[in-house]
């Protein structure tokens, strides 16, 4: 694994992306280099909550952490106390020690993970995928101890509330540092809420395109000047549409576009 170097101008980005001091700054790049993930890729985010920093990744960083060792041999579907309404689901991983193949078995419960009707909204459309996530990063992390402790999936930290430096996307930095509408923390959430759902929704990783087509879709603007509430309707817009069981390209119906810029 080749060892995370980032330029200045990267390192600025992410200070002020994530509006972190230069402490944490520090903190968080020396995580990215130890578990070999990249922030700009949006590989690892840092979280604050009050004064405490928490580094998250997605399962599938785990999951690349993992297999760098050589050592990481799969693991089973997650198994559900009741497939209908799940409340518990156990997921086992398996590593190689030594020439034995050797499974490491962890449990995540409904009521330790749900994050409440507000933020639970795709806990509750997808139960069984979010609450297998996080048994699986249990698994995964009581497997790999030594290569993931002090690593949290987003999905684990969900439960603990929305961050206060939640942070919209930003375009990746090029010559100069972009800049990016000045929104208070509160204000920022129901942008960052939208991008979230069009990822659930449409399985992309950036999501700036589909973004501005929902924007379009409910008549708002496109050029970066969408507010805070425009952003919120659009969200909305986007999980009744999921709820009908309808797919991204089923309520648009065109062709994908490359052109990822952010939507504000």
């Amino acid at each position: 694994m080749s060892e995370l170097v980032l330029a200045e101008e990267e390192e600025r980005f992410i200070k002020n992306r994530f509006r972190l001091n230069d402490d944490q700054l520090e903190v968080f790049l020396l995580a990215s280099k130890r578990y070999g993930l990249n922030p700009i890729a949006n590989q690892i985010y840092p979280q604050l909550r009050g004064n405490n920093m928490t580094i998250t990744t997605g399962i599938d960083g785990y999951r690349l952490i993992a297999d760098r060792t050589g050592k990481y041999a799969g693991n089973d579907d997650p198994v559900f106390d009741d497939e209908d309404k799940p409340r518990k689901a156990t997921v086992t991983v398996y590593k190689m020690v030594g020439n034995e193949r050797c499974a490491f078995s962890a449990t995540a419960r409904w009521d330790q993970y749900f994050p409440g009707e507000k933020q639970g909204f795709m806990w509750k459309k997808m139960p069984h995928l979010m609450l297998g996530k996080c048994a699986e990063a249990l698994a995964i992390r009581k497997a790999f101890p030594a290569e993931l402790s002090g690593l949290y999936t987003s999905e684990e930290m969900e439960q603990a509330g929305s961050p206060n430096n939640s942070s919209e996307e930003a375009p990746k930095p090029q010559r100069e540092v972009p800049t990016s509408v000045t929104t208070t923390p509160d204000q920022s959430n129901n942008k960052a809420e939208l991008l979230r759902v069009v990822r659930e929704w449409t399985g992309k990783a950036e999501g700036y395109t589909e973004c501005k087509k929902v924007l379009a879709e409910c008549e708002f603007p496109t050029d970066g000047s969408a507010t805070d509430s425009m952003a919120k309707a659009a969200a909305d817009f986007c999980k009744k549409q999921i709820e009908a069981g309808k797919t991204f390209d089923e309520v648009f119906n065109k062709e994908n576009n490359t052109d990822e810029e952010p939507p504000w």
